[in-house]
């Protein structure tokens, strides 16, 4: 067994062209919360665990089930897309790690809807589609009077989901953004003028919220 040290942005890369997901695998269960605690640990440089690979032989193809990954999670739908894989063409399964990657990449690059509360499934307004945001204009340092040791789930980052027909108003001192904007720049110099292009922009910060972001 060997191991290979990456990042989370050429892992995402590979995921539904390379990377995939093995039949025995259990649907995806993570809630929203879980994403954003798994977020938050990303942001304080925490450790989220290591993946367990496997390169399919190709002479084994015909014996497994392969899955893509969910980009768009909807609440209650539990079935992934089965996906054939050219005889000739790489795959690697996933066979510990799902629940991490797939929050992920909703995080990064999709949403996450939910059903809303005392709504039927078939009417069309009964569903939430989200897209999680973190607030720039939040000082981590904020949150040190917690006890982890009490709380160790407490999050130091504040992240949310919000609807993506409705940009979050932003009207408390917050500002939020979009944390799949990460991936539609092309690389941290473009990243780092939007961002600031949204500090600027944005004149219902003080100076202090501003400096934060």
């Amino acid at each position: 067994m060997s191991y290979t040290i990456t990042t989370v942005a050429d892992t995402l890369s590979r995921i539904n062209k390379d990377l995939y997901i093995p039949g025995i695998q259990r649907p995806y269960v993570w809630t929203k919360d879980q994403v954003i605690r798994l977020f938050d640990s990303l942001m304080r440089k925490y450790p989220i665990g290591t993946l367990l690979l496997w390169d399919l032989p190709t002479k084994s193809r015909a014996d497994w089930e392969v899955y893509r990954f969910v980009e768009n999670f909807w609440q209650g739908d539990i079935h992934n897309d089965r996906v054939e894989i050219p005889h000739d063409a790489p795959c690697t399964l996933v066979l510990d790690g799902q629940q991490r990657l797939t929050s992920l990449l909703i995080g990064l690059k999709g949403t996450y809807t939910i059903r809303k509360k005392h709504k039927r499934r078939s009417n069309a307004d009964a569903w939430d589609e989200m897209a999680l945001h973190i607030d720039l204009a939040h000082a981590p340092e904020s949150d040190d009077e917690v006890d982890e040791h009490d709380n160790p789930l407490a999050e130091h980052y504040r992240f949310a989901f919000f609807d993506v027909t409705k940009r979050p108003n932003n009207d408390q001192g917050e500002l939020w953004f979009e944390v799949s904007f990460i991936f539609g720049t092309r690389n941290e110099t473009e990243l780092e003028q939007l961002a600031t292009s949204w500090i600027v922009n944005n004149t219902k910060l003080n100076d202090e919220q501003k400096k934060i972001a």
